[in-house]
Formats: C-alpha cells, sequence, structure tokens
C-alpha cells in the first residue's frame, strides 16, 4: 500500500496516510487537530466580528451582545478579549473599564484597567448608573426627599407621620434621613 505525506492544517506536523484519505479531504493529522482546527483565536474572533466604527471612534463588536449590550465571545467579554489581543493579559483583581461608555465597544483605546472600585467611581463622576428615580421601585421623587429632610430637620414632623403621608414604609424614611439611601441628594 502507497503512503502520502501531508503538512496538518491546524498543527503543521507533517503526517502520513495511504491517498484516498487525501483524495476524501483529510487535512488534519489527528482529529484533535480537526477539533481544534474549527475554534478561533482571540485574534480570529475579534477581527471576525469587528463590525463599524463610528464618528467617536467605537469599534463595535458585530457578534452577540448580552443584555446590557456587552460583545459576548464564548465565555469572555469581547471588551476584555480585544484587550487581552492588544495588552496582554489582564492581572488578577483588575477589570476592563470603558473611557467612552459604549458597552459594544472594543477599541483597545477606549479600555483602560481599573479595579471594581475605579469602575463605580467612573460611574458615578460621569452620573451613569441607577441611583434616585432612576430606580424603577422608588416611591419618591427627588423633590419630596428634599421637602420630607427639611420637614424633619425642622421638627415639624416626626419619621412615622412621614411615612404615613408619603404612602412609604417607615424604613424608607429613616433610610433617607440617615442617608443610606438618597445619598445624592442635598
Amino acid at each position: 500500500m502507497k503512503i502520502t505525506s501531508s503538512h496538518c492544517e491546524h498543527c503543521g506536523a507533517e503526517f502520513s496516510a495511504p491517498p484516498w484519505q487525501f483524495q476524501k479531504g483529510r487535512r488534519f493529522c489527528s482529529t484533535k487537530c480537526s477539533g481544534l482546527a474549527h475554534i478561533l483565536s482571540p485574534q480570529q474572533l475579534i477581527k471576525k466580528h469587528t463590525g463599524c466604527t463610528t464618528d467617536t471612534g467605537c469599534v463595535l463588536w458585530a457578534g452577540h451582545r448580552d443584555a446590557a449590550g456587552y460583545g459576548i465571545a464564548g465565555r469572555a467579554k469581547a471588551h476584555r478579549l480585544a484587550w487581552i489581543v492588544a495588552n496582554g493579559p489582564i492581572p488578577d483583581g483588575l477589570c476592563i473599564c470603558h473611557h467612552c461608555d459604549n458597552p459594544p465597544c472594543i477599541n483597545p483605546a477606549h479600555l483602560f484597567l481599573g479595579t471594581i472600585c475605579d469602575n463605580n467611581v467612573d460611574r458615578m463622576v460621569k452620573d451613569r448608573g441607577t441611583f434616585g428615580e432612576r430606580v424603577h421601585t422608588a416611591r419618591l421623587t427627588v423633590d419630596q426627599v428634599t421637602e420630607i429632610r427639611k420637614r424633619h430637620a425642622m421638627g415639624a414632623v416626626g419619621p412615622i407621620m412621614l411615612a404615613k403621608e408619603y404612602g412609604v414604609a417607615e424604613a424608607t424614611i429613616f433610610k433617607l434621613l440617615s442617608r443610606r439611601s438618597w445619598r445624592r441628594v442635598i
């Protein structure tokens, strides 16, 4: 039996097989390489799913996105993958933050390393996030919170009466008076 040799399309190793296998389309040295050949490298994933560039310079992920709009590449977030491709591994305890605040953006120039605390401070400084009236369960408005605090400070009315008057739980009034909630309202 005649044996022919070729190079594996995945690992590049030389392998031998009967000619009829090559005629049937054999391109890999083993089933392992055949299976791995379909898995894209991080660079290939970024290249495959790079979408349009916006006028702000954001390079948008054209693949699958999660509910918050972040690109998903397998089990990884696309912006994290873009950071790894451009800058190397992400150090332990750090996350990848966006300067542009655009979740599908994978432009490495728009990304920076930071802690969770850094990311939260960035969110607060840019006035993003869910707080106050933006919380879907909020029962009070900013004006009402200001009024409640003023009335309580003047000693005109107690927390229990305020809770009844505004139709909220007493705990809600106690939390906003002690500034455990509605901290942004003066």
